[in-house]
């Protein structure tokens, strides 16, 4: 996928459209309405759905996340490897995501606007 890419035109799949309509009240495969930017995300353990395909879909759509809370959801290093692809993340809450390692490290240093993470409850050993 290249870059120049808007978000809004890359075609989507029936699993990603349900996905827009059930969590974010897209409605008519109206992809054209999701926001290339958005101020606070929240994905925590009340919904146990949250995984990294769930991350693929918002950083295909979305290009800036002011703030994401993930406490404790079944992400992964991959789920990690899709919000490194987004332009902006200021703030980052991985507490209790036990599933991201040290692998991820790798794609949380491409997050140059980080100004906050939290990595408490992870399996990753140092930071």
């Amino acid at each position: 996928m290249k870059n120049n890419v808007k978000h809004n035109t890359i075609k989507a799949d029936k699993e990603e459209l349900y996905f827009w309509q059930r969590h974010f009240n897209i409605k008519n495969n109206d992809l054209a309405s999701i926001p290339k930017e958005i101020d606070r995300l929240n994905l925590r353990i009340q919904d146990t759905e949250v995984d990294d395909k769930w991350l693929l879909y918002i950083s295909l759509r979305i290009k800036i996340i002011d703030r994401i809370d993930l406490d404790d959801c079944l992400i992964t290093d991959e789920g990690v490897k899709h919000l490194s692809t987004l332009s902006s993340i200021k703030q980052l809450r991985l507490k209790g995501c036990h599933n991201v390692t040290n692998a991820a490290l790798a794609y949380l240093n491409k997050l140059t606007d980080l100004q906050l993470l939290h990595l408490s409850g992870t399996a990753i050993e140092q930071y």
